[in-house]
């Protein structure tokens, strides 16, 4: 029968609901096993979902169904079957979300499989690979605490045969200064048979450290002896475990030793490879393996890829093209090697990529994420109609699995005026998906910018409401209304004190004009029933001084008032209260549904007049609702609006042990975890609340909780967000927390903080610019790659710092007063908040403007790359008396 199909026109059929009606389970199985022997992953998920869909409680066939989502590389749509089968039958919940952790393990996707694990375990599936797996992540993420638990558990569970396991746990151990640990785990690998010279060495680190360096000599002699009889001993055993500068040792070990009768077959060549990559030595990792392809011309070109990977999340870009071809002459899969190239070639000229994309095509036409991918190229490369049939050919292959073709489908038809089959598109995908709020806001949208279209300004405005009424964290409708408003010549919204840009801002009073909301809806908490108020810190004010630079002054930068003002900080205990919180809005609510206007961030009447929230979920116990507008994720928000509420919940007289529950945005990020861990907050006591992936997803993020209901509620009161950045006793706090005195002597005087790590304000002169400030005693340093004790020790080590306006700044809370700040910013985005924290800290702030890049204009103010003009820089440094 499949004959008679083509590929599109089967997955089309099978989403039908006449088909999902009438046709048995038992076909749809069968023509699922015939297009998997016909190898089409497409048509052989289309049947399983519809399979799936059908009887949801079959095990066997949601394995299956996660199965071809691995191999086709689908991640996020693998969550929907698990979560229907776990509703149907919780008996197997724990095997079924296990599944699903290693579907997400083997695609790379370890946050994912973390996330899925945890849902194992707590509906009771334990097993020794879980923890090791767990131990392996939180490694990667230099999160100790984590990982040494999860090597502890794993090795109670199976304490014989495993030394590669305790040898790992030395080196945790020793990164989480735990020298006495370290030291018995060492001594135990080697018992168990491995005597192996890293773990000697690491012996030998330890030891050292304790103070007792005759043992950690001897150890180091013994590594030296294992590592000249077996240089293969110096590798670590679990890659995670294990850092940089071992892997390079261990490689210079082994290109020296001068008896290596090694590599000789393709298998070693290619495990020599595999090592040289592990080491940077990239070049000859491509050497190896193509002595592997000599020797053994037939096998499968995998380790090509792998090393292509590798190359371009190295940013060796020039080396990861090499390996893609290499991968391609030697026979690879070339719709998924095409694919991958492309995709690692992001800085590649217009071109170029389509036409990678196009031979991606060709060779595996009805793979949906090239159509996705090869639209997304046609609409940079401002071709909408091409993008549009690219768009509509991901759609009819891969259904709701894929989100950009619909949200970007539907807004390419926008901009092309056609607004009724815009309107159509809209409606297919609330059919398709009817339980994604973000479609739906896309709708509003839709119909928003038509009315714009006609002049209906009022029309359009109101349509945008209603979009985030769906979803408050649908940033494109705050867009939206600010271009309605320029459009129809009425005022923009007013900065705010901590955004002088008005990004996902309103005017003073819109959301509450628009909402259907009582007269008595908010207030502030002292004045609503059923709330205490529990005082932390008094009132505050702090002098300001200028910034100083070449040239004219920047408006920004000048103390326009002589003082800055911060309020006083307090708790709100609010008995069964209730909250929402995202990256844009956290709104409380007493037991009467009024919102506590003092205890709320963002704008709260969209929220409030919201009937499409989920249900909330309620905690027994107190819970401490920390949870902040732009707190999700960036280091700044999280440091200076988010942790210091934990001081105002500790000085208001609330034990931090006391609470059952911590609610904050996010915690996935090492700095995140690095917080509490310092706090001695467990993670299992934290909650996440933001569900939504910021760029939007057809599907909430499963494991996040935005709405929740309390026993009893606590907030630290925050009448203004810039009062954490005001306040003494917030910056004392963050000192306490992270600054420790013996790792200070570790760092020198004079800094220049790198972006070579962020994505976007890159500095395209960064190599001149350490040349120059190493003229001047300057060590370049990226804050991103350093633990956060680490961060804080360098920033109070430095008398001097130059660096570029960016999160990295956020340390100067760290600095010593006195210190000179040098703030470099971009000619169109300048904002005042770390001349704000040089006044609060007592420290000298210069400022010196950019220029802008060839080609930043394109983007987006925040994100314009730019140079520093050397010489301007020089006259700078001569201005604040540095030499």
């Amino acid at each position: 029968m499949l004959k008679f199909w083509s590929v599109a026109a089967f997955c089309t059929f099978a989403r039908s609901r006449w088909a999902q009606e009438r046709i048995p389970v038992g076909r749809w199985w069968r023509w699922a096993q015939a297009w998997a022997a016909a190898g089409e992953p497409e048509a052989v998920l289309a049947a399983l979902e519809t399979a799936v869909i059908q009887r949801p409680g079959s095990f066997k066939l949601v394995r299956q169904l996660l199965d071809t989502y691995g191999q086709a590389g689908y991640r996020r749509a693998a969550w929907r079957p698990v979560q229907r089968l776990v509703a149907v039958r919780p008996r197997v919940a724990g095997r079924a979300w296990a599944a699903l952790g290693d579907l997400y393990w083997a695609m790379g996707e370890w946050s994912e499989a973390m996330r899925a694990y945890d849902e194992a375990k707590q509906n009771q599936y334990q097993s020794t690979y879980l923890e090791e797996r767990a131990a392996r992540f939180w490694a990667s993420r230099q999160d100790w605490t984590r990982a040494k638990g999860a090597w502890w558990t794993a090795i109670a569970w199976e304490p014989s045969d495993r030394p590669d396991w305790h040898e790992a746990l030395c080196f945790v151990l020793l990164s989480d200064r735990d020298f006495d640990g370290a030291i018995k785990a060492g001594e135990t690998a080697l018992a168990l048979g491995g005597d192996r010279a890293v773990t000697w060495h690491r012996l030998a680190q330890a030891h050292r450290e304790r103070g007792d360096r005759p043992t950690g000599n001897r150890c180091l002699r013994r590594a030296w002896q294992v590592g000249a009889k077996d240089p293969w001993s110096w590798f670590p055993q679990v890659s995670e475990c294990a850092d940089r500068p071992e892997w390079q040792r261990a490689w210079q070990m082994l290109q020296s030793a001068p008896d290596l009768a090694f590599p000789k077959t393709a298998a070693d060549y290619r495990h020599w490879s595999q090592l040289a990559s592990q080491a940077g030595d990239w070049p000859a990792a491509m050497a190896a393996l193509d002595q592997a392809m000599a020797l053994d011309p037939l096998a499968p070109p995998d380790d090509w890829c792998a090393l292509a990977d590798l190359c371009a999340r190295s940013g060796q870009d020039h080396l990861a093209s090499l390996a893609w071809q290499r991968a391609l002459t030697a026979g690879a899969n070339q719709g998924g090697v095409y694919y991958a190239y492309a995709e690692s070639q992001p800085r590649s000229s217009l071109p170029d990529r389509l036409a990678l994309w196009r031979r991606a095509i060709q060779a595996n036409p009805t793979d949906p994420r090239m159509y996705d991918n090869y639209g997304q190229t046609l609409e940079a490369a401002n071709r909408p109609i091409a993008a549009l049939a690219a768009y509509g050919r991901a759609i009819l292959l891969a259904g709701r699995r894929l989100d950009i073709p619909f949200r970007q489908g539907g807004i390419l038809l926008q901009q092309l005026g056609w607004w009724r089959l815009a309107g159509w598109f809209w409606d297919q995908a609330g059919q398709l998906a009817p339980d994604s709020v973000w479609f739906q806001a896309e709708r509003q949208a839709a119909l928003a910018r038509r009315a714009q279209s006609q002049g209906q300004w009022q029309r359009a405005i109101d349509h945008f409401m209603a979009a985030l009424r769906y979803q408050p964290e649908f940033w494109p409708a705050y867009d939206g209304i600010q271009a309605v408003l320029a459009a129809a010549g009425l005022p923009p919204a007013d900065p705010s004190p901590t955004s002088p840009s008005l990004f996902c801002q309103l005017p003073d009073g819109l959301a509450e004009a628009t909402s259907l909301l009582a007269t008595d809806w908010q207030g502030v908490a002292a004045e609503l029933p059923g709330t205490d108020c529990f005082p932390a810190f008094e009132p505050e004010t702090h002098p300001l001084c200028d910034s100083q630079g070449l040239g004219a002054p920047l408006p920004e930068l000048q103390a326009i008032e002589p003082t800055l003002d911060a309020p006083a900080a307090y708790t709100v205990a609010i008995p069964q209260g209730r909250a929402w919180g995202d990256n844009l809005c956290s709104v409380v609510f007493n037991a009467q549904n009024q919102v506590i206007r003092d205890c709320s961030t963002g704008y709260s009447a969209i929220v409030a007049s919201s009937p499409h929230l989920p249900p909330p979920q309620h905690f027994a116990g107190t819970v401490a609702f920390l949870a902040t507008r732009w707190g999700k994720v960036t280091y700044f928000h999280w440091m200076f609006d988010l942790l210091p509420r934990l001081e105002v919940l500790r000085r208001s007289g609330f034990a931090w042990d006391s609470i059952d529950r911590f609610v904050v945005n996010l915690y996935e990020l090492p700095f995140q975890h690095q917080s509490f861990e310092r706090l001695q907050i467990p993670l299992e006591k934290v909650v996440a609340c933001c569900h939504t992936e910021w760029f939007g997803s057809v599907d909430p993020v499963q494991g996040r909780i935005p709405h929740l209901t309390a026993d009893r509620l606590l907030v630290p009161a925050i009448p203004e967000l810039r009062i954490y950045r005001g306040s003494r006793w917030a910056h004392q706090f963050l000192r306490d927390t992270f600054l420790e005195p013996a790792r200070i002597s570790r760092f020198p005087d004079r800094l220049y903080i790198t972006r070579r790590s962020a994505a976007y304000r890159q500095v395209l002169n960064d190599r001149e610019v350490i040349a120059t400030l190493e003229q001047f005693g300057f060590r370049a340093i990226d804050p991103a790659r350093l633990p956060l004790v680490d961060q804080a020790a360098a920033f109070a080590a430095a008398k001097v710092i130059v660096a570029v306006h960016g999160a990295g700044l956020t340390n100067l809370v760290f600095a010593q007063p006195g210190t000179k700040v040098v703030e470099i910013f971009q000619p169109s985005h300048r904002q005042n908040t770390y001349w704000l924290l040089s006044n609060l800290g007592g420290l000298e702030h210069y400022h010196l403007t950019a220029d802008l890049a060839p080609g930043a204009e394109q983007a987006t103010a925040v994100q314009q790359n730019i140079t520093i003009d050397l010489d301007r820089l020089k006259a700078l440094l001569k201005l604040a008396g540095i030499d």
